[in-house]
């Protein structure tokens, strides 16, 4: 099988992750959108990220300035603090997100295995990200996708699951746009396997698995929320 170096999302071609970090699976493709997303950011953006990830990659690139929020992750420049906690006086241009989201209110053995979860906290944490958006402001989250599956550490997001989004949270359709990607082939038995995901529609995904046929995602949902300030988000959800 030949690997290829890129893949093609929206229709452009990008280069995929290949730095030996975490990128057994969708690093590979969620590194390169994320600094593509930032990429079209304006001189002054006040930049958030959810999940201190991207500092693990970004030594390849230019160091992007950003205030990081994550609740566990003791690093320097790290505001260590829950997501559902940050004030949103605070508003931000951009906001990016990597395999964070799916974790937040789920059971962690080494941080919240006694919490009681909430199933729905996710689509919380989403809603949280669009209310700390300015006006025009832009976010992008990254998430499992594919058969909705609930792994105690984690949600794997379906459609009606991210549905509820809108309906049950009353997110302005407008304002959410998903882009979806699946693993097809993989290396195995390697730390930075070549991979070759392909974007693809909701449908095709709805009976994929974590951790199979491949380990870990093999379905992706990359979610992108535009402020269009058409609703206020309640503060406490």
């Amino acid at each position: 099988m030949k690997w290829e170096k890129t893949f093609t999302w929206n229709g452009k071609s990008l280069p995929s992750n290949r730095i030996p970090y975490n990128n057994t699976a969708e690093r590979a493709i969620e590194i390169p959108i994320i600094l593509d997303f930032l990429s079209k950011g304006k001189v002054g953006d006040k930049l958030l990220e959810v999940g201190n990830v991207l500092c693990n990659y970004e030594n390849e690139y230019k160091k992007i300035s950003r205030t990081v929020v994550d609740k566990y992750e003791v690093a320097a420049g790290v505001v260590n603090i829950d997501l559902m906690d940050v004030s949103a006086v605070e508003k931000y241009d951009l906001i990016v997100s990597i395999s964070t989201v799916e974790h937040i209110g789920q059971s962690w053995a080494n941080f919240e295995s006694s919490i009681e979860r909430d199933l729905e906290a996710p689509l919380k944490a989403s809603v949280k990200i669009y209310s700390l958006l300015n006006i025009a402001g832009k976010a992008i989250i990254t998430v499992p996708f594919g058969k909705f599956t609930d792994g105690i550490w984690y949600i794997q997001f379906n459609q009606d699951y991210l549905d509820l989004l809108i309906k049950k949270y009353k997110l302005p359709e407008r304002a959410i746009q998903v882009s979806y990607f699946k693993r097809i082939a993989s290396e195995v038995e390697t730390d930075n396997p070549y991979q070759i995901w392909i974007q693809t529609n909701q449908e095709e995904l709805k009976n994929v698995c974590y951790d199979s046929p491949y380990n870990c995602v093999n379905g992706l949902a990359v979610i992108e929320l535009k402020n269009s300030n058409l609703i206020e988000i309640p503060e406490k959800l």
